[in-house]
């Protein structure tokens, strides 16, 4: 145990230094474009944008945006930063960004936002949060990591990250520049802060550890609202407008003082992150109870369940069935997700009850009722051409029969459905890859479009409501989101575009009903669009949100948030409010508002000013758009390594291969802008295990995406050791070999495979076919005796090299894993492969191989059952035998050479809280797994019958643990199995276990 902790300080080092940033960056793409995408690109004195051709003018916006927000956002981080490539991706519905800098890169993912509650426009919020990570990367290119550049690469600023930057600097950073350089940005919206304030005003403090690196038992919002609230106060005590680059700043200039790398607020006014978070919960506590206590008396609702969740649950857009020849008629369907279960269709009863109904995509629209026998919503559905290209469609629950169909097809862009009052017709929003969103009308059940229109003034279109003949939407603008009328093929302004939310859009009686954070909690409010008079309906501690007003018992049904999460509730009509507001007179956080005035301060005084003109970047003279080839910019090198590193050992480390990850030599890496071509080059200084030679090695390889999701894999390596000479006694048995001296070992391998994802309804879903191909040219060859002749002189074979092809398929299909589990509670998965040699069936044969798992509910909802099978056949017919794919039970290190062999498994995961406790400032602790085993095998001659037994039981004990401010989880522990038989000696065998997760 104790030789092993400088290899494991060592892995954490290593991994460390190839995490975060760089790793996702060079081991990690963010997926490929479709084959079809025409790429060209455009640029500017900062950036350079490369963009399918279809997006052109969407291009020229972003240039202009990311131009336009850079000084402002530079400005708070005393930084200049160089230029920087940025792909647009704008074929899938994801709607996010990132920044690599291995290679330096930012890619921004160009779909707008149909679910959030952001009331800012998308292209401004996204390149000012992403902006930011580019500025404060940009600390860690100077001092002493412009220095270890020379050594590293652009992977240095990796390590630096990994070390020292945890994501909720990062993170909480960007949301800060969102919300001073905004008016809708996430520190002034109430669902990004409803948990923290539930929590404060509970007297829930937790400690840091707890409240950063999270739970499995206790629920913790991410990074991005814990880093805003500490690292906004520190801005709000300090009066520093320009606090982050202050504090990005010190890990370069500061590189020699450990303490101030581990916490780089000392550095900027004396004080800790301890000290800072501290008076932060004290702060945003008498601000939260300040407001709570001026908000008098809190609408009291009644729970529709009988019971809540044990553990933090989001019970959400509940609606009554008013359908008499629906099974659930009277009931309430809701859609719920939480730390013990996956999203998931549910039904409450009217006794309380709740009952599972199916599964639920994870990305998901709110639902909306056409009052009758149907339940629309629309969700993601992956695509089988690329891994970036995705769609949006509509479906429909028929209350009738409980059964799911699709509206519309299945290569749509179409979000948020709202049914007609006759139920006829869908409007719903449509977001094409290249052009302004659509309002998009259908059909109802074929799906046919019968009309789009324009989203007004080139908006975002949200959400949708009928009332009557005229379609209400909310509509995202350069000023916020306001809502519009559209009738007699016009748009007309009902409430003009301003910074609060405006959410679950519905209709009732000719009036509104939506959810928005007007006064500074999210509470549900009801408009008359013709007098356009507005008023509060609730008055909510925490929140309240996703409303529905049931017509058959005058209800308002809606979700209430606590500390426990959303729990579905229900007011009758006279219980409600008539509070008159209005969207002119919105809740100003004081917070978000300092931050807004230290920046307009910062700015003035630094003379930073929007000069430029939009139309500029409009015209093709001034900014020219080129051609983009990808053959020419295939390869780009962005770091080496003065060690032979094999990346493919480092993603799979255990202790085992730790030493063959690393060796003396040199690695140089290459990735292009685009993430679809991976190569390196490395030379390797390396020992020959058997004969404890060193040889000078070479190696080579590159991964591609070729068509779609069709990807290859190239290897190449070079005198890792001598070739060998094996030699084959086929009439007696037994096998010799030789070392060739002077004869440099070549290995080569190509693999071509293609990963299908069809991820929709609540599963996750992939098929992957692939071919292998495997050379090496040590020689092989057999020889036999003619015994029957009496001669014994051998008869020598022909002498091949090994060539051997393989192939097969997988599938696996498993519902998502909620964080308090170790396994999903369902799901199952297939493999089936086969080996064969070319050239050598003389002899070699054929083998096949089929694996499988199939995953069961325990006896907990934490629990998980997995059971597992492989089998085996090696069709010989007195040939050699391959290397067998299949493995022996746990706590056998061997290989079964028989000619059919079966496997039998059976894990049972039993997760333990540890009560999220930390050692000092080094270890934080969270969950124990403890994982009981059983394997069970069986093997057999050819026609021989069951020729040998294997058996073996015991247990995994893994501590799920966080070490120092590394931002990704580790797991280590140790397995103990029992063998039935003596296996290397001993019945009782122990391994190390140890699993880095990014």
């Amino acid at each position: 145990m104790l030789n092993r902790i400088p290899i494991i300080l060592s892995a954490i080092l290593l991994m460390s230094l190839l995490s975060q940033q760089s790793l996702r960056a060079q081991y990690y793409t963010a997926g490929n474009d479709p084959t079809r995408a025409r790429w060209r690109t455009i640029s500017s004195e900062h950036y350079r944008i490369i963009y399918p051709e279809e997006t052109d003018s969407i291009a020229r916006i972003y240039l202009y945006t990311l131009e336009q927000v850079r000084p402002m956002v530079m400005a708070s981080l005393n930084i200049d930063p160089r230029p920087i490539p940025v792909i647009l991706h704008p074929y899938t519905t994801q709607s996010n960004g990132v920044v690599t800098w291995a290679p330096k890169r930012m890619d921004l993912f160009t779909s707008p936002d149909p679910y959030g509650s952001n009331p800012d426009s998308w292209i401004r919020h996204l390149t000012i949060h992403e902006l930011t990570h580019v500025g404060q990367i940009e600390h860690y290119t100077k001092g002493i990591y412009n220095v270890f550049y020379y050594l590293l690469g652009e992977q240095v600023t990796g390590l630096g990250l990994g070390l020292f930057a945890g994501r909720y600097a990062l993170e909480g950073g960007a949301v800060i520049a969102e919300t001073e350089l905004t008016e809708g940005g996430r520190g002034r919206n109430a669902d990004f802060l409803k948990y923290y304030r539930a929590m404060y005003l509970n007297g829930d403090y937790r400690n840091w550890d707890r409240l950063y690196f999270g739970s499995n038992k206790y629920y913790t919002p991410n990074e991005y609202v814990f880093g805003y609230l500490n690292y906004s106060y520190s801005r709000y005590l300090s009066g520093m407008a320009d606090y982050a680059g202050r504090y990005f700043r010190t890990p370069a200039g500061k590189w020699y003082s450990p303490l101030d790398l581990i916490d780089p607020d000392r550095n900027v006014d004396g004080m800790g992150m301890s000290e800072y978070f501290r008076m932060s919960q004290a702060a945003f506590t008498e601000i939260w109870r300040t407001d709570w206590l001026s908000r008098g008396r809190f609408t009291a609702s009644e729970d529709l369940r009988k019971r809540n969740d044990r553990l933090y649950a989001e019970v959400t857009d509940p609606v009554r069935i008013n359908f008499r020849q629906s099974p659930w008629h009277g009931s309430v369907i809701a859609v719920k997700e939480g730390m013990e279960t996956a999203r998931k269709l549910v039904r409450i009863d009217s006794t309380g009850k709740e009952h599972f109904l199916r599964f639920f995509n994870p990305v998901s629209s709110r639902l909306t009722y056409d009052g009758r026998s149907r339940i629309y919503w629309s969700e993601s559905f992956s695509n089988d051409a690329s891994s970036l290209e995705d769609f949006s469609v509509i479906m429909c629950l028929d209350l009738r029969n409980g059964k799911v169909r699709n509206i519309g097809g299945h290569r749509t862009k179409y979000f948020n459905p709202a049914p007609s009052s006759t139920g006829d017709t869908l409007a719903a929003a449509e977001y094409p890859v290249g052009g302004t969103t659509r309002l998009v009308l259908l059909s109802v059940p074929d799906g046919k479009v019968l009309l789009t229109a324009e989203a007004p003034h080139k908006g975002q279109i949200r959400e949708s409501v009928f009332i009557g003949g005229d379609i209400y939407c909310s509509v995202i603008t350069d000023g916020g989101i306001g809502l519009f009328r559209y009738s007699a093929d016009r748009w007309t302004t009902v409430v003009e575009p301003q910074s609060r939310s405006i959410s679950g859009l519905k209709e009732y009686g000719s009036s509104l009903y939506f959810s928005s954070d007007l006064d500074g909690v999210l509470n549900i409010y009801r408009l008359d669009p013709v007098s356009c008079r507005l008023t509060r309906l609730t008055n909510s501690e925490y929140g309240a949100d996703y409303p529905y007003f049931s017509p058959t018992d005058g209800r308002l049904y809606y979700s209430e948030y606590s500390l426990g999460g959303y729990r579905p509730v229900s007011l009758s009509a006279d219980s409600l409010r008539h509070d008159s507001v209005s969207f002119s007179a919105p809740y100003r956080h004081p917070v978000a508002e300092m931050l807004s005035a230290q920046s307009e301060e910062l700015l003035e005084e630094r003379g930073i000013r929007d000069t430029l003109n939009s139309g500029d970047f409009m015209d093709p003279e001034k900014y020219p758009s080129k051609k983009y080839s990808k053959f020419l910019h295939a390869f780009r090198i962005h770091s080496w390594f003065p060690v032979y590193a094999n990346v493919d050992r480092i993603r799979s480390f255990n202790f085992e291969n730790f030493t063959q990850a690393a060796s003396l030599g040199a690695t140089i890496l290459s990735q292009n802008s685009l993430g679809d071509i991976v190569s390196s080059i490395g030379y390797g200084y390396v020992r020959d295990a058997s004969t404890g030679k060193w040889f000078h090695s070479g190696h080579v390889s590159v991964d591609a995406r070729i068509i779609g999701n069709l990807s290859a894999e190239l290897r190449f390596d070079v005198n890792d050791r001598n070739t060998r000479t094996y030699m084959y006694d086929l009439t007696m048995g037994g096998q010799v070999s030789r070392e060739n001296l002077h004869d440099p070992l070549l290995s080569a391998s190509a693999m071509l495979y293609w990963q299908t994802d069809f991820n929709s309804r609540g599963w996750y879903r992939s098929l992957t076919p692939f071919v292998s191909w495997n050379f090496a040219n040590d020689r092989y060859y057999a020889y036999t005796y003619n015994l029957l002749q009496g001669d014994m002189s051998p008869l020598e074979g022909e002498q091949y090299m090994r060539h051997q092809l393989q192939y097969g398929i997988s599938y696996g299909q498993v519902i998502p894993t909620a964080t308090s589990q170790i396994y999903p509670r369902w799901g199952f998965g297939i493999t089936a492969r086969g080996v064969s040699s070319l050239g050598a069936g003389m002899y070699f044969g054929h083998l096949a191989y089929l694996n499988g798992y199939v995953y069961f509910p325990g006896i907990t909802r934490q629990q998980g059952l997995k059971i597992g099978f492989s089998f085996q056949k090696q069709f010989s017919d007195g040939k050699l035998l391959y290397t067998s794919i299949a493995q022996l039970p746990r706590g056998y290190d061997s290989y079964s050479f028989a000619d059919t062999y079966l496997n039998i498994t059976a894990d049972y995961a039993i997760p333990i809280y540890l009560g999220d406790f930390r050692i000092g400032p080094v270890f934080y602790f969270k969950r124990l797994q403890f994982i009981p085993f059983f394997d069970y095998a069986l093997e057999a001659g050819a026609g021989t019958g069951i020729s040998g037994a294997y058996c073996s039981y015991g247990a995994d004990l893994m501590v799920d643990f966080h070490f120092i401010r590394l931002g990704f989880p580790l797991s280590m522990g140790v397995r103990y199995s029992r063998t039935t038989a003596p296996a290397n000696g001993t019945q009782n065998h122990f391994s190390m276990l140890f699993n880095i997760s990014f």
